[in-house]
């Protein structure tokens, strides 16, 4: 697995009060959800409340019935934060090729505000396959001329916050484009309308997809926050990159209990 930062420079995810949240990031076809599933499994032997989102957005489930379960909680999450509202406006107001595209990109990003907010409400730990950074993904693949820089900069913003560790899931187009085209769902993006083939889409989609981990890194180091993202190499054995995750989330709570005991011991001084 390759680190783009040393385990101990790692940011603190387990700060007093706040749960543990791992993010994935990738192209689809990368493998993250399945990497998310081996982590989730290893976590939640240690902690039975770990919630795996895929099984509250119901994933594996038929369109309708994942449809439902998204709009459930989106609804909900409305009912309780008004706020909500302004950030769904903003994303409608982006320009997208169809109002196809604007309907999945303000459906993308109501789902992943409103997991956040349902996940905050019950105080429970998380591991996203999906979160906030691929729904930036989305909302700005189908729009070659973007016309939504003020809204990405501030979500990023809200991104690089110390609750959270992403993983960046780095896999070759091609291997992607393959995986896709066996897959026997096809509710991905890049599966619609015979884009798994085309390159060009693919190209841009990688492009972005790495800017987006750049922009990311610098909006966290302008707020004076360690870039709390790891990259893991897609092609490699799931599992395996699963337990390497664990082991640096157990460094890092291993570290900051060590943290709060000398702070302690020198208030008590």
């Amino acid at each position: 697995m390759n680190q783009l930062l040393d385990p101990q420079e790692l940011i603190s995810t387990a700060l007093p009060g706040r749960e543990l949240c791992i993010e994935f990031f990738g192209l689809p076809g990368s493998g993250k959800s399945t990497i998310a599933s081996e982590v989730h499994a290893a976590l939640s032997r240690m902690d039975p409340r770990m919630v795996f989102a895929p099984s509250i957005l119901r994933d594996e489930a038929s369109a309708p019935l994942r449809t439902a379960a998204k709009i459930r909680l989106i609804l909900s999450a409305l009912t309780r934060n008004g706020a909500i509202w302004g950030t769904l406006s903003q994303v409608f107001a982006i320009k997208q090729p169809t109002f196809r595209d604007k309907l999945r990109a303000v459906s993308t990003i109501a789902t992943v505000i409103s997991l956040y907010s349902s996940l905050g409400r019950r105080r429970l730990g998380a591991v996203l396959d999906q979160g906030l950074l691929q729904a930036i993904w989305t909302v700005q693949l189908r729009q070659p001329a973007f016309d939504g820089d003020a809204f990405v900069a501030s979500h990023l913003k809200k991104a690089a916050t110390a609750g959270h560790i992403y993983v960046s899931v780095e896999t070759p187009i091609e291997v992607c484009a393959k995986r896709l085209d066996a897959r026997v769902s096809k509710h991905s993006r890049m599966q619609l309308a015979g884009n798994d083939q085309n390159l060009d889409l693919w190209q841009r989609a990688e492009r972005l997809r790495q800017t987006i981990v750049h922009n990311f890194r610098a909006t966290c180091r302008k707020q004076g926050i360690r870039p709390q993202i790891v990259i893991v190499d897609g092609t490699e054995d799931p599992k395996a990159i699963a337990n390497q995750i664990v082991a640096i989330l157990q460094q890092i709570r291993a570290e900051q209990l060590s943290t709060r005991v000398l702070q302690n011991e020198r208030m008590a001084q």
